[in-house]
């Protein structure tokens, strides 16, 4: 990551640190969203594969996420869309908006998507959250409910190996920092991010997302199966779906198909 573009911006209310880079004449910007315990780290094996993209790129860490203000308040899924929202105002960002998120970060692409579809002009959505189904979330809840007593630790350390085999990371020390980044995130907010996520549904919000649109599913994601994914894409009109060898984290599993994906975005945008 070129630290240089790291600043930090008031929005809708919270400090957001944000990167901005790219080609800024052409009238699109790509928005980059990280998943739950992410932040602009999560695109660091993306970024290098988009480096001849004709669009500027914004990056930030979502309200409780990375470097950016972690308010101790429940959040909802419009709390986050109004931040990127007011996050694109306070920068000037008025042009058309390819959306790119990933888990939870997907969830926020998608009902941005549905609620400004004259800002979207495409929508990548890898491995979507979608809410939690009823039967789950006691059990999620009690689970948010540890963390915010005892920190992520645990969690972060139960779940890792199968999270982050080591067949993706070529250099080890790669890996080892990536585990001790996901030990620091805030136990408050990842809590609520799961309670945000119990309380989430949007079924509604699939008829009414309008841009030119690629839904990924992994092959090796245990969270959002391909199954699970593929209905999402049935759910949006003229929505295409691909399967990728990857886990749930995809920018994370497998930079490059991300980048790919992103290409044949362009492409269908340019046709649309």
């Amino acid at each position: 990551m070129n630290t240089d573009l790291v600043k930090w911006q008031e929005s809708n209310g919270i400090a957001l640190r944000y990167a901005l880079s790219g080609n800024s004449a052409s009238g699109r910007t790509l928005v980059l969203l990280h998943e739950m315990g992410g932040g602009l780290e999560s695109w660091d094996r993306v970024m290098p594969l988009l480096d001849g993209a004709s669009y500027r790129i914004l990056r930030f860490d979502m309200r409780g996420a990375g470097l950016s203000e972690k308010p101790r308040a429940p959040f909802s899924i419009d709390d986050l869309r109004d931040d990127l929202a007011a996050l694109l105002a306070a920068l000037g960002i008025n042009t058309p908006l390819i959306l790119a998120g990933c888990a939870v970060g997907a969830a926020v692409a998608v009902r941005f998507a549905a609620c400004f579809p004259e800002r979207s002009a495409g929508l990548l959505a890898m491995s979507p959250s979608t809410g939690i189904d009823e039967s789950k979330r006691d059990a999620l809840l009690a689970q948010a409910d540890a963390i915010e007593a005892e920190g992520v630790r645990e969690r972060i350390a139960a779940r890792f190996d199968h999270s982050y085999p080591a067949s993706c990371f070529p250099d080890a020390s790669e890996r080892e920092q990536l585990k001790n980044r996901l030990f620091s995130v805030d136990p408050y907010s990842y809590a609520a991010t799961y309670r945000m996520l119990c309380r989430m549904d949007l079924n509604k919000d699939f008829s009414r997302v309008q841009c030119p649109t690629l839904i990924l599913a992994g092959t090796r994601d245990t969270t959002r199966t391909p199954q699970m994914v593929k209905t999402v894409a049935a759910a949006i009109a003229g929505a295409a779906y691909r399967e990728v060898d990857s886990g749930h984290v995809m920018p994370v599993h497998a930079p490059a198909a991300v980048a790919d994906a992103l290409a044949e975005l362009q492409r269908m945008c340019e046709q649309a």
